[in-house]
């Protein structure tokens, strides 16, 4: 996550009807000032991760990184003190033929405003030497940008991922109605996670090798809707969700749709 890009207040970043636009045309700071757990002002983007032909698309650190990584995530965050997210999509579906290299990723996540702690749960999509990969994952900070495989899926499966705050840590659960299948996950992390944020999130994944960290080519899908968001076991409302945008690195901008009864989609699919 990052300070917002040029061009937020456009209405084509959040649905041209400003009665589903968000209430106030703000930027991240005077919106997090508005929410006041937190202090700082500076959020750290974490990013999808899978092992594509040698090079590792990862969680990153613009600390660790050897070069720049533009912005990167298109979608909505909600601020704050996240228990529990989740939401419902169809595996995007890519468009045909497929660059070799490209890739791309629905995730919804859990993070702290400084980068402290972060947990993720969603689908991706990349190809390699002319095949296809669709896979379920989950990452969270400790693993260091290690992916972790939860199941193989197939295009336009029906998906649905949670995240939920327990006692000692967090239960990720990824389940796939097309193909009747549920993984879950115990978390012993972020046991402490005061003023996190929640987030539904379409991502450009960065790939990391030795010449440093540098975005893929977005894959082009037939498009996404998330829907049944829920935060905390209940839609979020609009003044306290935010979206956010991107620009991969042909140029080409990326923006959620309005949040029109707990779904939106993305642009410019």
């Amino acid at each position: 996550m990052e300070e917002p890009r040029a061009g937020w207040d456009d209405p084509e970043a959040v649905g041209a009807d400003p009665w589903h636009a968000p209430p106030a045309r703000r930027g991240l700071r005077e919106w997090l000032q508005g929410h006041p757990g937190f202090i700082a002002f500076g959020v750290v983007a974490l990013v999808t991760c899978v092992v594509l032909s040698g090079v590792v698309i990862a969680v990153t650190r613009p600390t660790v990184s050897r070069a720049a990584v533009p912005p990167n995530q298109a979608g909505y965050l909600w601020c704050c003190n996240v228990h529990d997210v989740s939401a419902t999509w169809h595996v995007p579906t890519l468009v045909h033929p497929a660059r070799d290299g490209s890739a791309e990723a629905v995730w919804i996540g859990a993070q702290t405003y400084a980068g402290g702690f972060f947990l993720q749960v969603g689908s991706n999509e990349y190809v390699t030497a002319g095949s296809v990969l669709y896979q379920a994952f989950w990452s969270d900070g400790p693993l260091g940008g290690s992916p972790k495989d939860l199941g193989s899926l197939a295009p336009g499966d029906v998906v649905h991922a949670s995240l939920s705050h327990v006692r000692r840590g967090w239960v990720v659960t990824f389940a796939d109605a097309t193909q009747g299948w549920t993984h879950t996950r115990h978390v012993a992390y972020g046991v402490s996670t005061a003023h996190a944020l929640a987030e539904w999130i379409e991502e450009d994944p960065v790939a990391v090798d030795s010449h440093g960290s540098s975005l893929f080519h977005m894959a082009a899908t037939h498009g996404t809707v998330v829907s049944d968001l829920l935060v905390n076991g209940a839609p979020p409302s609009l003044a306290a969700t935010m979206p956010e945008s991107f620009h991969d690195a042909t140029g080409r901008r990326f923006s959620p749709t309005a949040l029109v009864h707990d779904a939106f989609s993305f642009r410019p699919w």
